[in-house]
């Protein structure tokens, strides 16, 4: 026979603070409240309650601009009515639901848990000082509580903001977000777990917008009842070069570059709007070429081609494009190794090689070999046009092995040779 000895009722938080709390039974010791102190993440035995009472429970979070939450029934042994959740009112007068989840101790003779959460934690690491509002079916937009993030000096601090709807909202549940210069986003849902979302804020002046990656998952371990939805930067620059580089949109003007510094790491928030999310890059030197565009969203490696004043090759920098949760990071890299291609011209003739919808031409002589990368990173089908005299002909160099040959005439003799 085994003899288990359990408390009454056993307390978790699974808040992201630590938090003080208070019981109290309303049946049999109305006028004593019992309290105590329970740190993120832990459980907590109560000795002091009994089962066939009313039990209510309140919290407060120190250092916070939440005010001590309203009493909630967590246990009824008449009625058998527990609430789902209590209310916390901040300083502003902002409300925020925290979920109440109630559950028996297995193999303790009736013993009972009660776990408190916020249904949601939003987090912005955007460096945008995020705005939030609660959006819903059937009733107005409001602001959401908690969401002012600035300390003393002007820093934004990054931190895990609670968040709620009200308890009339269980039907198409939304949000917005803004930054300080942007209209309210599209609705949003942040139930739909492992879904990866880019948000579009326009600016108040209709001429750009903001891109920003929101990324929705459960919350850890035991923290699974909480959704954690991360705001951050759609696309972020690395840049391991051995110099600093500007970056700019590609279709606007050098003046509305930004500088990345050696081993800086820069959001890239802002894009003209109705223009192609496509980036140029050029070094730092006076009259330095700007690169041909290429596509930020085109995830995998793409090479880039920069010209100098200072030397007549092109220098090859290497753009690895990788989709990290909600953010795209573009790290730029000089290129060590070999270019990605090389055309060998083993005929007798010399060619005229070019990239379809390219203005830049190469001509490899006969016997000759030379080195190259897409001058247009930016175009979706590649392909490589060479030249003879007049007659031309389009390659798909991606068609690896042996292709028809290429046929033109050579005016002098007037007959046909196959190269």
């Amino acid at each position: 026979m085994n003899l288990v000895i359990a408390a009454p009722l056993l307390l978790e938080n699974l808040l992201p603070y630590d938090c003080q709390y208070k019981l109290l039974d309303r049946t049999i010791k109305p006028n004593q409240v019992y309290s105590g102190y329970l740190r993120k993440g832990a459980k907590q035995p109560v000795h002091t309650v009994d089962l066939r009472s009313t039990i209510v429970f309140s919290i407060s979070i120190p250092d916070t601009k939440y005010n001590k939450s309203e009493w909630a029934i967590i246990h009824d042994a008449q009625e058998e009515y527990r609430d789902p959740r209590l209310a916390l009112l901040d300083s502003d007068g902002g409300k925020l639901n925290i979920s109440l989840s109630h559950s028996e101790v297995p193999d303790t003779g009736g013993a009972r848990k009660m776990s408190f959460y916020a249904p949601y934690l939003l987090i912005d690491k955007t460096a945008l000082n995020l705005k939030y509002q609660a959006k819903s079916f059937l009733f107005h937009s409001k602001t959401t509580s908690g969401q002012n993030k600035v300390d003393k000096d002007g820093k934004i601090e990054v931190e895990a903001l609670m968040f709620s709807f009200s308890t009339n909202e269980s039907i198409r549940r939304r949000i917005q977000i803004r930054t300080d210069d942007t209209e309210w986003s599209r609705s949003l849902s942040l139930d739909a777990v492992r879904t990866i979302n880019e948000v579009q804020l326009d600016s108040v002046n209709e001429e750009e917008e903001t891109l920003i990656g929101m990324n929705v998952v459960e919350g850890p371990l035991q923290y699974r009842l909480t959704k954690v939805i991360t705001f951050a930067p759609r696309f972020m620059i690395r840049n391991q070069l051995s110099e600093a580089i500007l970056v700019k949109q590609a279709s606007e003007s050098p003046k509305t570059a930004m500088l990345i510094q050696i081993g800086q790491n820069m959001p890239f928030h802002r894009w003209k709007k109705e223009h192609p999310t496509q980036l140029s890059i050029c070094l730092t030197q006076p009259k330095d070429d700007w690169s041909s565009a290429f596509d930020a969203r085109d995830v995998g490696q793409v090479h880039i081609k920069l010209g100098r004043l200072i030397q007549t090759s092109e220098t090859l920098v290497r753009a690895d494009l990788v989709l990290e949760e909600a953010t795209v990071w573009i790290t730029l890299n000089m290129e060590q190794n070999a270019w990605p291609y090389r055309i060998d011209n083993a005929s007798d003739t010399d060619i005229i090689m070019m990239q379809k919808h390219s203005k830049s031409k190469y001509k490899i002589r006969r016997k000759q070999t030379m080195p190259y990368s897409w001058d247009e990173p930016a175009i979706k089908d590649k392909i490589l046009t060479i030249q003879v005299g007049t007659i031309s002909r389009d390659i798909n160099i991606q068609e690896i092995g042996t292709l028809p040959p290429f046929k033109y005439t050579v005016l002098q003799s007037c007959h046909y040779q196959r190269h």
